[in-house]
């Protein structure tokens, strides 16, 4: 079983690679890859925008509300190392649904689970986070 390292988002405001911490939270990133990989994301909005701070989306009901229980990656959270220091992380929130960072984040350290970062595109994000 080959874990998938890098995925490319597409979306109405252009794509962005994500690269996941497959050596760190290697369940979560997991979890997170095979949904994007299913098409589970697909279609899906953005259902939250704080600027400056976070956009979430990966609720397939758009409502914030939603989303495919699993909640096995908590697990990861207290040993997780990983921290939110800048923009571009993303990370897990409400079983299925995804958080990116707009900014450094330290008071979700603990609390929710970066996944990786973004390695490409950050005007895509920045664009997403204007809307």
């Amino acid at each position: 079983n080959v874990m998938v390292r890098y995925l490319r988002f597409s979306t109405s405001l252009g794509s962005f690679d994500v690269e996941l911490y497959t050596h760190h939270v290697p369940m979560g990133c997991k979890y997170f890859s095979d949904l994007a990989l299913s098409g589970y994301y697909n279609d899906t909005l953005i259902h939250t925008i704080q600027p400056n701070h976070v956009f979430i989306g990966g609720d397939p009901t758009n409502t914030g509300r939603g989303g495919k229980e699993w909640n096995g990656y908590l697990q990861e959270i207290p040993t997780s190392k990983l921290k939110h220091t800048g923009a571009g992380i993303i990370g897990l929130c409400e079983n299925s649904q995804f958080y990116v960072t707009l900014s450094p984040s330290p008071w979700n350290d603990g609390k929710y689970l970066p996944i990786g970062r973004i390695c490409k595109n950050m005007k895509t994000i920045k664009s997403i986070s204007l809307v």
